[in-house]
């Protein structure tokens, strides 16, 4: 009788180191994932705050330029910030010169060349400044996004074999060129030159960002454009996919 309640007793105990055990490793990998989530809501939150930064930088950006397109920028409407997009765009005065690139040329024309880097005097000065030490390698990319119209230029023996591949090498070819006005106008701001070099990037989309007229038609002249959009690294995407 004494060995049966010694076996019951038993078998009751180890069931309760077990039940302890699992209790114990339940609340062990519920703290490990509470750990894991401040940590990526302090990162969610350092994101925001980064975010909010480069977009005021662009947004005063606009301001402070549209201010002086009289002076730098004849046939410029306005530079626009674009929230939805996280892009500035420039916006051209519907005249036939306004376009800062001749028809099948990658050039900035010279006397649009001052309005580019007057932008890029006050951007990644801005830039700098306001996202400090602690922010700056947050900012991934500044990209310069270059455009062409549907035109087909004569370039397709050498870059491409249809209207679109050449297109998407004319449009590379422009934010190349316009980033290297804006590098090189910074150039005399060594720590601001040094960090710029770093994040500036071309890119070019060829014509299938077209610009169109009220109507719904297409607007040849000004298509050929260059706009300013920005890249951040960022947790935001993991945290969506999380919740």
């Amino acid at each position: 009788m004494s060995s049966k309640k010694d076996t019951g007793s038993f078998v009751w105990m180890s069931f309760s180191d077990l039940s302890t055990g699992l209790m114990m490793s339940f609340i062990l990998i519920l703290m490990y994932f509470m750990k894991d989530s401040q940590k990526l809501k302090q990162e969610i939150e350092k994101d925001i705050e980064v975010k909010s930064i480069i977009e005021s930088v662009f947004k005063e950006t606009t301001l402070t330029i549209n201010r002086d397109l009289a002076k730098y920028c004849p046939g410029v409407k306005e530079f626009k910030w674009d929230g939805d997009k996280s892009k500035i765009q420039v916006i051209f005065k519907n005249k036939k010169n306004s376009s800062w690139f001749e028809n099948g040329s990658e050039f900035v024309k010279p006397s649009k060349q001052p309005c580019v880097k007057k932008f890029s005097s006050i951007i990644f000065p801005a830039l700098y400044e306001n996202l400090g030490k602690k922010h700056r390698s947050e900012l991934s990319r500044f990209v310069v996004e270059g455009h062409t119209n549907s035109v087909g230029y004569k370039c397709k023996d050498q870059y491409g074999k249809n209207d679109y591949e050449c297109n998407l090498w004319l449009s590379q070819g422009r934010s190349l060129e316009a980033s290297k006005i804006m590098i090189r106008s910074i150039k005399n701001n060594l720590q601001v030159y040094n960090w710029a070099k770093k994040i500036i990037s071309a890119t070019g989309r060829s014509s299938s960002d077209r610009i169109l007229k009220s109507t719904g038609t297409e607007d040849y002249n000004l298509s050929k454009r260059v706009e300013f959009r920005y890249v951040q690294r960022s947790k935001l995407k993991e945290y969506e996919t999380i919740k």
